[in-house]
């Protein structure tokens, strides 16, 4: 099926639901359909052949020159910043928006009661969500109220700094569950 950016997808398949030859072919072992697949591709003329090498190249031409101009996952790659970013911070953003994105566009689309499986993972995905959008932030600000109120005077570093390591330790260890949550749960990412 030869689709286009501009092709209607059901009017497309009603059609050709319409069209279809119900009437099927029997072959008596594989070795007969490899013959009569071969047979078909051997009698084809060269200007068949050429055709559709044309056509197919065309297809795909469009498409390469649409996704192009409108890439997939969209959403995902305004996440990336436009400059020097480490990896390690990539990779949160990353994982966190592919979370969002699920959560906010494609999550009601699923029964997530229907097995206990699927329910352990929507509770994983909501909690997840909370997590990214009201509890990191929260935590971040904390953080940096923890920098701004630093004691004064000559302490030991681990006196000194005691509220923020463990604001980083607590937003490190939250971030890593959820790493390693998406990481098992990777799976049940579609819909």
């Amino acid at each position: 099926m030869q689709m286009f950016p501009w092709t209607n997808v059901k009017k497309e398949l009603e059609k050709r639901s319409k069209d279809l030859d119900t009437t099927g072919v029997v072959y008596s072992s594989a070795e007969d359909l490899k013959d009569s697949i071969f047979d078909r591709i051997n009698k084809m003329p060269w200007y068949e052949s050429l055709y559709i090498s044309i056509k197919w190249w065309f297809h795909d031409l469009v498409w390469d020159t649409y996704r192009f101009f409108k890439p997939c996952h969209q959403r995902i790659r305004k996440v990336i910043p436009k400059r020097w970013c480490d990896l390690t911070e990539l990779t949160l953003l990353i994982n966190f928006e592919i979370i969002k994105s699920f959560v906010e566009e494609e999550m009601d689309d699923i029964d997530w009661e229907s097995e206990p499986e699927h329910k352990k993972v929507g509770e994983w995905l909501k909690a997840s969500y909370k997590y990214i959008t009201e509890t990191k932030p929260r935590l971040e600000k904390e953080l940096e109220e923890a920098y701004n109120n630093l004691p004064k005077g000559k302490l030991p570093y681990e006196e000194k700094y005691k509220d923020v390591i463990r604001y980083e330790n607590t937003i490190n260890e939250l971030d890593k569950a959820i790493l390693i949550g998406i990481a098992n749960y990777r799976e049940f990412l579609w819909s």
